[in-house]
């Protein structure tokens, strides 16, 4: 454990041990000597007073990061979704999702998007769902995924992950071509520190964990806020490399 001391602690030992010194200059020996062993015990005490405190901060960091991990929440797609939902999405996709964290997932929204393949609208789509209960540890619950609900642009990303599957995959993922649609949820534990889950649907109905994020700084929420603002002020924001500016209410 490193020890950090304050500046303002080290100019205030430099101060008295300058005032000492010019006391030491005007007594005898004897005197000086019991001063001395006077001030080494009052450092002595003071260094073990700070390591202490220090230790006592460090251990409250620990234990309330344990805390946090014991009651951190995390979704998953619990089963296998047909491809064929996604050629009739009128009345919504059901998808159940389960909690198999340690903690009771709240504020939990989130979107599906198809491959930009099987995505032809302009802007592309999300089938999105804004959960209204909170979901404990463990158990399941079927959520429906409907078009409409959330502001988006197509280069919204959670945890530095896209919502929408890439139009054209990188050749580096030999699987890539066989995903038809990324599963984005977002949710806060009991703390009120946001976690993510993005998972990507094969062709063979089968659920990939692409990513499990925690303690984010941006969940599906915060950013239909903000695309919201963006689109009700007028403004857009900057487009990126990949994809084109475009905002939608769907």
């Amino acid at each position: 454990m490193r020890l950090e001391i304050p500046d303002r602690i080290w100019l205030f030992v430099v101060a008295i041990g300058t005032i000492v010194l010019s006391v030491f200059a005007c007594v005898s020996d004897a005197v000086r000597m019991n001063a001395i062993a006077g001030i080494l015990v009052a450092a002595g005490t003071l260094v073990l007073a700070l390591i202490t405190h220090r230790s006592i901060e460090e251990t409250k960091k620990a234990n309330d990061a344990q805390i946090k991990r014991a009651q951190r929440p995390l979704l998953v797609p619990k089963r296998d979704l047909p491809v064929q939902f996604l050629d009739n999405i009128t009345s919504g996709i059901p998808l159940d999702i389960q909690n198999v964290g340690t903690g009771v997932a709240t504020n939990i929204w989130g979107v599906l998007a198809p491959h930009s393949t099987q995505n032809l609208q302009n802007p592309p789509y999300l089938l999105s769902v804004r959960y209204p209960l909170p979901l404990p540890h463990s158990e399941t619950t079927t959520m429906n995924f409907e078009q409409g609900g959330i502001t988006h642009f197509d280069q919204d990303q959670i945890c530095d992950k896209p919502l929408f599957l890439p139009a054209n995959p990188s050749s580096k993922h030999p699987y890539a071509q066989r995903f038809v649609a990324r599963l984005t949820l977002t949710y806060r534990d009991i703390f009120g520190d946001k976690h993510s889950s993005t998972f990507d649907l094969t062709q063979n109905h089968v659920w990939v964990q692409l990513a499990i994020c925690n303690e984010i700084s941006k969940d599906l929420e915060e950013v239909d806020a903000g695309n919201l603002g963006i689109v009700t002020g007028g403004a857009s924001p900057a487009p990126t490399d990949n994809s084109v500016t475009r905002g939608s209410f769907l």
